[in-house]
């Protein structure tokens, strides 16, 4: 007896030793697999500009595409004014710069020129500040005009969105390159790499991995190029937004790039980082009000902060001012315009984030909802009362009775011995008087009293509801919950598992 009791034990054990292993097992899996990393990726619509090389002859001044093939189209005595796509001839026009608003320099490499777009749309287009042309090969054109031939197509800039919530298109990361697939909206698709190309963001060159693992761009490199992206999003009362953990934040765009970067609200500009440089940063401040720019910036005279640094130890300042356009700014959707363009003919730099109210809050349209279900008593409140007029719907059928009886007085004193038998009919009567007496002659209406407080104990805990249905929802949703189940159903089937094998000794 004890020897079978011994094998029985023997297999139960190793029976719950191996469905515990297996439930600790599954536990793990679960946690595993709702932890994991989800990157989500969000596309902005981004139109694409494609530009021409200029050139400029030293002593003519002619315009011409790349290095010199003759063709000529504008002729200017000066420099003052123009914005070239990079030049072939450091001196172009008459033995003078082309102006420092299309020069990069070593002394002066973070150089922001301020004023070269307008302050705000003309026609709801961007527009250059007066004085100012842009050339691209040998043409006058008109910058982000997507009637120009310039223009390319519209296409689905991927932006990446970070454990805070915030969305991020950085090209020292992820190289984009632009494709001729369509989709459902009639944008052109952008293939996002994992890797960032050895020049950044040049979306019309592809970037390719080496057999040696090192990343290269075959082929001639498009570096001249322009792009506009709008981003929608909705101005709270106090220009902060909450991020994924749920923290109230500054809503902010932070800019970091070359060359020429402007950004509209509403069609104004709010911050403005133009010129050839190198990378600088500029951010946008909603809920101070405030624009930053760190880079060498315009003084007064024309001249440019650390202008004589050298290249080796150039310094960027940081410059905050407050903006009349985002003071001005009420609460509600607005659309913000980022314009950039690559005219510098080497590395181009392109890092934004983003973090805004992409809509307006939740908050404001879940409470309306409250006073919605409040009414929600009284509609069921006078399913009461709906039943009390049935009680004088009944009670105009005894009025109608109640001629009856004058016709038919005249008959009582002839059947006077009849109306006894008719009196008891009278009491019925109180049926009128008060409500209360119809249970006691229907004896079926009481069990619908008891009905009236089980209204209220619906309405009255809503909050029983998510008891309910939160248990099915939190295992599915949480890692930990999840696993925790199979953890402790593991624990509960080993516990049995020895109380077996602790029967099995005390019998031996």
């Amino acid at each position: 007896m004890n020897l079978r009791k011994k094998i029985f034990g023997g297999t139960a054990f190793a029976l719950t030793l191996a469905l515990s292993l297996t439930t600790f097992g599954i536990g793990a899996a679960v946690a595993e697999e709702n932890t994991e990393d989800k990157t989500e990726v969000v596309y902005y619509t981004a139109k694409l500009f494609d530009y021409e090389q200029s050139g400029r002859d030293s002593v003519t001044g002619e315009f011409y595409t790349g290095k010199y093939d003759g063709e000529t189209a504008l002729t200017s005595k000066t420099d003052d004014g123009l914005i070239l796509f990079n030049q072939d001839n450091q001196y172009p026009a008459l033995g003078e710069k082309p102006g420092r608003q299309n020069s990069w320099e070593k002394k002066c490499k973070y150089k922001i020129y301020e004023g070269i777009a307008a302050d705000e749309f003309v026609d709801n287009k961007f527009a250059l500040a007066e004085g100012f042309t842009a050339v691209s090969g040998n043409k006058e054109v008109s910058l982000f005009d997507e009637n120009s031939d310039t223009y390319v197509g519209a296409f689905n800039l991927p932006l990446v969105r970070d454990e805070n919530g915030y969305l991020t298109f950085d090209s020292s990361k992820n190289h984009v390159k632009v494709s001729d697939t369509l989709d459902e909206n009639g944008n052109y698709a952008m293939e996002m790499k994992d890797y960032a190309s050895p020049v950044g963001f040049m979306p019309f060159n592809d970037a390719l991995v080496g057999s040696s693992g090192s990343v290269y761009m075959p082929g001639t490199k498009n570096f001249y190029f322009g792009m506009t992206m709008e981003v929608p999003f909705y101005m709270t009362n106090d220009g902060k937004s909450e991020n994924a953990k749920g923290e109230k934040e500054d809503m902010t765009l932070e800019f970091s790039g070359d060359d020429d970067v402007w950004v509209f609200i509403d069609g104004k500009l709010v911050l403005d980082l133009g010129g050839v440089h190198d990378s600088v940063d500029g951010t946008i401040n909603f809920a101070t009000k405030e624009v930053t720019t760190v880079g060498n910036h315009m003084l007064e005279n024309g001249d440019f902060t650390s202008s004589t640094v050298g290249s080796d130890s150039d310094v960027k300042e940081t410059v905050t001012v407050t903006s009349d356009v985002l003071n001005s700014l009420e609460e509600g959707m607005h659309t913000m315009t980022i314009c950039y363009l690559e005219r510098g003919g080497s590395v181009s730099n392109c890092k934004m984030t983003l973090h805004l109210a992409e809509e307006a809050p939740e908050v404001p349209e879940e409470t309306p909802e409250d006073p919605e279900e409040t009414p929600e008593d009284p509609e069921e409140t006078p399913e009461v009362p709906e039943e009390t007029p049935e009680d004088p719907e009944e009670t105009p059928e005894v009025p109608e009775e109640t001629p009856e009886d004058p016709e038919e007085t005249p008959e009582v004193p002839e059947e006077t011995p009849e109306n006894p038998e008719e009196t008891p009919e009278e009491p019925t009567n109180p049926v009128i008087i008060e409500d209360e007496d119809v249970p006691l002659v229907d004896g079926d209406e009481p069990e619908e009293t008891p009905e009236e407080p089980t209204n209220p104990t619906v309405i009255i805990e809503d909050e029983d509801i998510p008891l309910a249905d939160g248990g099915d929802e939190t295992l599915p949703q949480t890692g930990v919950p999840s696993a925790m189940v199979f953890y402790v159903a593991g624990l509960m089937i080993m516990l049995f598992g020895c109380a077996i094998i602790s029967y099995s000794g005390k019998t031996v």
